[in-house]
């Protein structure tokens, strides 16, 4: 049997993410575009608030607590879900790229 050719070179695998993460990423975003509206994070948030509102969700994780008490969502989804939108921010606001630069 012949198969088609296809130079995939330095692409990333993106089945290589695990499909609980994406999972659990998508549940955090939906929870927001009800909250806010849907892809309300497209029209830019400071970068620094993204990365603060990750790391209280990995620290609430790191202290034993599993869920977001409002949205009941894993906090590691949550926390992947304000990397997400740092990294939107990054690439399509960087006027909103708040961070301190020495």
């Amino acid at each position: 049997m012949k198969t088609g050719k296809k130079d995939d070179g330095l692409k990333p695998v993106l089945a290589y993410i695990p499909k609980e993460a994406m999972y659990e990423m998508g549940k955090a975003l939906t929870f927001g575009a009800s909250k806010y509206e849907s892809w309300n994070y497209k029209n830019g948030i400071e970068i620094t608030r993204t990365l603060s509102a990750s790391l209280r969700h990995i620290y609430q994780f790191l202290d034993g607590e599993n869920l977001d008490e409002e949205s009941q969502s894993l906090h590691l989804g949550n926390a992947m879900a304000n990397l997400a939108m740092a990294i939107d921010t990054y690439y399509n606001h960087p006027n909103l790229d708040n961070r301190h630069k020495k």
